[in-house]
């Protein structure tokens, strides 16, 4: 009897001091909240050990040496106590295995306390657990966005959340975790795509949603720029055809422009080229139209002057810094881009747009002729080219013509 309760303490003592220490260490390093459920399901086992090693020391005290028939079946009883014990023990240190480690069984746990989910989705992100951060970034999203009638607060809520998230991944420098909550910025616009009034609220927000992605341009994650692009570039897509739809792809336009600038000043060539070419597929929705003898009032998508204006100026300043840090290929998409935008407005008989246009490429060609890149200035003459062209296709007799001239002569 005296060995039977020595090994239950040693085991007792052991076993369950050791997988609870290890087992709350590793869940309250996500949330802190995992201590009372480890505590409450280990004072039933604790009870079982104990009464069994307070049995076996009352049976070697009230025991004789010379046991009788009837005292075996005390001795048969301690046995049992101690086997359902054991059964117990591993029954207790499977569980908690398990729970200490599935991640569904931890957020289970969290799924009514918003703070208790952030520390495991923060704690997640902090041990590299990319498993726990996805399931526990699925789980809040869901849970939100299953109220049936969610407000623009609660939506602004859960946005600024979201890119609270965010922000700790791009301070990890965890790229997937990064794309993860892009993901979810998406498909939370594409939930809420067909209520009117959260389209509006999301358009509000979508200024958080550039700022963000401007930040992962300033660290340098590229990777995570050209998916904020294109999370950007695809909410304005599947905007529904009327008044919202221009609004949001104007906000838009300019968030890109942003992004293509910061980008091109960190000397991100790819994400910098990625940002014009959203910009350039965004309006051609607008060009494209105008182009084909459809007046602007019959356009879907309408942009002021002013607003146009603006782009061209965004356009001069990525510009700018692309020749500075000698991006090429996002320098010839920028003179691509306004080539289009002049050609277009040429069609228009839109003279001063054009003029802009046309100006704006003049500064990127100095700039280029001045730091020796000769393809990016081949391009330029080239955009003169076909600007002369359409010039006496259509007839439109104005200034320009002698403009691009003198502008050609400077590069012979």
């Amino acid at each position: 009897m005296s060995a039977l309760a020595q090994s239950q303490a040693a085991i007792f003592g052991m076993v369950i001091g050791l997988s609870s220490i290890v087992l709350q260490f590793i869940s309250t390093s996500y949330s802190s909240r995992m201590v009372d459920f480890f505590s409450r399901d280990a004072y039933p086992l604790w009870g079982l050990f104990c009464l069994s090693i307070f049995y076996d020391l009352i049976l070697m005290i009230l025991l004789p040496e010379t046991l009788e028939i009837n005292s075996y079946i005390l001795v048969f009883l301690s046995l049992f106590i101690a086997i359902y014990a054991y059964y117990e023990l591993v029954n207790f240190v499977y569980t908690n295995i398990n729970s200490g480690f599935d991640p569904l069984h931890l957020i289970a746990l969290l799924r009514n306390d918003n703070l208790g989910m952030f520390d495991f989705i923060v704690g997640s992100l902090n041990k590299c657990d990319l498993t726990s951060y996805r399931l526990g970034l699925y789980e809040y999203y869901r849970k939100e966005l299953l109220q049936e009638d969610i407000t623009q607060n609660e939506l602004k809520n859960i946005i600024s959340d979201i890119l609270r998230l965010g922000n700790f991944s791009v301070v990890t420098k965890n790229d997937e975790a990064v794309s993860l909550v892009f993901d979810k910025i998406y498909h939370l616009f594409s939930d809420l795509k067909d209520k009117d009034l959260m389209r509006g609220c999301f358009s509000d927000n979508l200024e958080k949603i550039s700022a963000f992605t401007e930040y992962c341009a300033r660290n340098r994650l590229e990777e995570d720029t050209i998916c904020g692009i294109n999370t950007l570039f695809n909410i304005s897509s599947e905007v529904p055809s009327h008044f919202l739809k221009s609004t949001i792809m104007a906000k838009v336009l300019n968030s890109l422009s942003n992004i293509g600038r910061i980008s091109s000043d960190m000397k991100l060539e790819t994400s910098t080229t990625e940002a014009i070419n959203a910009i350039d597929l965004i309006i051609s929705e607008f060009l494209d139209p105008l182009a084909s003898d459809l007046s602007i009032s019959d356009n879907e998508i309408r942009f002021s002057d002013d607003e146009i204006r603006f782009i061209i100026e965004k356009l001069w300043i990525i510009g700018s810094a692309s020749v500075d840090n000698r991006l090429d290929s996002s320098i010839k998409k920028i003179l691509s881009l306004l080539d289009k935008i002049a050609y277009t407005y040429i069609l228009n008989q839109d003279e001063n747009i054009a003029l802009f246009a046309i100006d704006v490429i003049d500064k990127i060609g100095c700039s280029c002729y001045q730091s020796g890149l000769n393809l990016c200035l081949e391009k330029v003459l080239e955009s003169y080219d076909n600007l002369e062209e359409i010039i006496h296709f259509s007839g439109f007799q104005s200034s320009l013509s002698q403009k691009i001239l003198d502008i050609k002569v400077k590069y012979e």
